[in-house]
């Protein structure tokens, strides 16, 4: 929740508040990737944007939330038009952006698995699709796999004894 105000206006606040200014020890050690990026990165970034590069990430994040309201929208949108399904025929999604794609797919298999997708499980997914193979799976978290069979998406969680953790693809005949 205090994100977006900097440091120098909090420990402002907490003296006019008779208050005492409190860091973890830890907050200057170098070897947390984290302290790294606030007390490295984030001052060469602010030296080499003349100041501007807290604007510009504020910028973005608004950027971002348009974005993902209007994709809220399309996405409503083709769902009235498509309704819910079992499995999810490409054909039904093929003529949409990738954009929109991309959301059709982390909806459909979050939805029936519970798993949030990665971002490079996504592309992987989506690479699969625009490949000439008509059949293949891919071996998610737990027992679930994601299969094209006849042109359709499918999630089926299997057997535990039967789990796979890599990805195979079949050459459809």
């Amino acid at each position: 929740p205090l994100l977006d105000f900097q440091k120098k206006m909090l420990s402002d606040f907490l003296k006019e508040n008779g208050l005492e200014w409190r860091e973890d020890a830890s907050n200057q050690d170098s070897k947390y990737m984290r302290n790294r990026v606030r007390n490295e990165l984030l001052p060469l970034l602010r030296t080499l944007s003349r100041e501007g590069i807290e604007s510009r990430i504020r910028d973005l994040d608004s950027q971002s939330r348009l974005l993902q309201k209007e994709l809220e929208s399309q996405y409503q949108v083709w769902l009235q038009k498509i309704g819910s399904t079992s499995e999810l025929p490409i054909s039904v999604i093929e003529s949409e952006s990738e954009f929109l794609q991309q959301e059709i797919l982390v909806r459909f298999i979050t939805g029936k698995t519970g798993i949030a997708l990665s971002y490079l499980q996504l592309r992987n997914i989506f690479e699969l699709l625009k490949k000439p193979n008509k059949q293949w799976e891919m071996y998610l978290e737990g027992s679930w796999v994601i299969s094209l069979k006849n042109n359709k998406l499918q999630c089926e969680e299997q057997n535990t004894s039967t789990q796979k953790t890599s990805l195979e693809s079949e050459d459809s005949d």
